[in-house]
């Protein structure tokens, strides 16, 4: 049986061809789709800090 466990992941969030915030304010991007593909199979739940 696989466990998931809750665990909160700090990831750093930059602007850049693969990562972006549209006009609403939504993050989105090839990276970002990564990421949630990433969550739903771990049950991890991503705090972004926004980088320079």
């Amino acid at each position: 049986m696989f466990l998931r466990f809750k665990k909160v992941v700090r990831v750093g969030w930059y602007e850049s061809p693969f990562n972006y915030t549209d006009s609403f304010g939504r993050r989105a991007g090839y990276a970002y789709e990564y990421q949630q593909k990433v969550a739903a199979y771990t049950g991890w739940t991503y705090e972004y800090v926004n980088a320079t």
